[in-house]
C-alpha cells in the first residue's frame, strides 16, 4: 500500500455513522475475526484509507496489517496495524456483559467492558503498542500516535509529538483520549481520527 494519502472522502452522513455504530456495537470477544474488518470500515467512514487485509505483505510496508516487530531481547511481536510516521495500533475486544457462548466454551474476550479487568487489559494493550513503537527499526521514524482499539466499542489515543517514543500521553487529553463508537456522531471526532489515519 503506498504511503501517499488518497483524496479525502466526503464527510459521512449521520445515517452512515449510525449504521456503522449499529453494525459494530454488538461485536464482542472475537478480536481476531473482527479487528481488520472493523478498521477497514472505520477508515471508510472517516474518509481515510487502510491496507487491504486480503493482501499479505511480508516486506514491512509503510502501511500494513500484522507488522512484525523484533524487540531488543530478540523476541518478536506483531502490531495489528502500522502506518509509518503516523501510528501503531493494537486491537483488543471485550464484552458487554452478555457473554457469547459457543458449543465448546464461553468467549470472554478481554474482560467485561468498564470493569477493572477490562481497564487493566486496555492498559496492558497500551504498554504493548508503546513497546512496538519503541522497538521499530532505527530507520523507521517514531510514530507520533499509539492507538488501542476495543473492536466495536472504543479507541484510546496516545501521543508523543516530541519524537522520543518514550512518553505517549493521552491525546488530546486524559478526559478525551477514549473515543466511544457513539462519539463518532461528532464531525470533529471523525476528523481527529481521519487525521490520525
Amino acid at each position: 500500500m503506498p504511503d501517499a494519502p488518497t483524496s479525502p472522502q466526503p464527510d459521512a452522513t449521520l445515517a452512515q455513522v449510525d449504521s456503522f455504530i449499529n453494525r459494530w456495537q454488538s461485536a464482542q470477544a472475537a478480536e481476531k475475526s473482527n479487528g481488520q474488518l472493523f478498521l477497514v470500515e472505520l477508515a471508510a467512514l472517516i474518509g481515510a484509507t487502510v491496507p487491504d487485509p486480503a493482501v499479505a505483505d511480508t516486506t514491512r510496508d509503510a502501511y500494513v496489517f500484522e507488522r512484525p516487530v523484533t524487540y531488543a531481547d530478540g523476541n518478536r511481536g506483531i502490531a495489528d496495524l502500522y502506518r509509518r510516521a503516523h501510528f501503531v495500533l493494537e486491537t483488543k475486544q471485550g464484552f458487554d456483559g452478555k457473554e457469547e457462548s459457543s458449543k465448546r466454551r464461553k468467549r470472554k474476550g478481554h474482560g467485561k467492558r468498564g470493569s477493572s479487568a477490562w481497564e487493566a487489559a486496555m492498559d496492558a494493550a497500551r504498554a504493548q503498542v508503546v513497546r512496538y513503537a519503541q522497538n521499530l527499526e532505527a530507520s523507521e521514524p517514531v510514530p507520533p500516535l499509539a492507538i488501542v482499539a476495543d473492536v466495536g466499542y472504543c479507541l484510546d489515543l496516545y501521543a508523543d509529538f516530541g519524537g522520543s517514543g518514550r512518553v505517549y500521553a493521552p491525546f488530546p487529553d486524559a478526559a478525551r483520549k477514549r473515543i466511544h463508537l457513539p462519539d463518532l456522531r461528532d464531525p470533529d471526532v471523525r476528523e481527529r481520527l481521519r487525521l490520525a489515519f
